[in-house]
């Protein structure tokens, strides 16, 4: 079995920055809400996705020079897929 100790490395080399950042406080706010594996695991993919999204739109955005009052909507074919 491995070692909780392994999981920031693991996290890491997986290239997973908002759940490397975030997994302590949300296994402490699991234990004490007392959220099942699923739905712990369910929170961290969802500020993962949610952080990729916002830092791609943040870089089509420089890479672009959109000019004030601009949007990526503007370009078509940009829309965040919901699940």
């Amino acid at each position: 079995m491995v070692s909780v100790d392994s999981l920031p490395l693991f996290l890491k080399q997986l290239s997973l920055p908002s759940m490397l950042n975030n997994w302590e406080e949300f296994a402490c706010q699991a234990r004490t809400e007392q959220w099942s594996y699923e739905q712990y695991l369910a929170n961290l993919a969802e500020i993962e996705t949610n952080n990729r999204y916002q830092r791609r739109v943040a870089r089509y955005t420089t890479e672009l020079k959109l000019q004030p009052g601009k949007s990526l909507i503007h370009f078509g074919g940009f829309r965040r897929n919901r699940i």
